[in-house]
């Protein structure tokens, strides 16, 4: 379950939301000692959750319009 619904808005189960970073609690520094790279890899340094962009609330995506090639009219429809 990507979402769970408090009150009307669906919260980001990653920052739980606070819209910081999981991994690096919003300080976008890495906290792994044994890796070279300063920056968080979840959110690239920006602290800023990477699944809701910071908004703390995980939107669903719209329906995307499927074409079925009904467009014409068929001889019944006129």
């Amino acid at each position: 379950m990507i979402g769970t619904m408090i009150g009307s808005r669906n919260t980001c189960t990653s920052c739980f939301g606070n819209g910081r970073c999981a991994q690096c609690d919003g300080s976008g520094i890495n906290s792994r000692l044994k890796e070279n790279q300063s920056k968080c890899r979840s959110c690239s340094g920006t602290g800023v959750c990477p699944v809701c962009n910071g908004t703390g609330a995980w939107m669903v995506p719209p329906p995307e319009i499927i074409d079925l090639g009904f467009s014409e009219l068929g001889p019944l429809d006129k």
